[in-house]
């Protein structure tokens, strides 16, 4: 059900019949790839990469959360 919230503000915003589509995978995913990258060992990842998963994870969260959020209220 936030998947539908999600599209409906991607087409709020401007975004074509694709990318609205694409919208929900694009931020569950990014935070499932950083889970996943975050569990690994960390001599198996760059402190780069690292970083860059868990800045992901950290500002993805919040950006899910209020989604959902704002879901439910409307």
């Amino acid at each position: 059900m936030a998947s539908v919230h999600q599209r409906a503000f991607a087409l709020q915003g401007g975004a074509d019949a694709t990318s609205t589509a694409l919208w929900p995978l694009s931020l569950e995913g990014l935070l499932l790839l950083a889970t996943v990258g975050l569990l690994k060992p960390t001599g198996h990842v760059g402190r780069r990469a690292r970083g860059t998963m868990w800045r992901a994870f950290f500002l993805g969260s919040p950006v899910s959360s209020q989604m959902k959020a704002l879901w439910r209220t409307s």
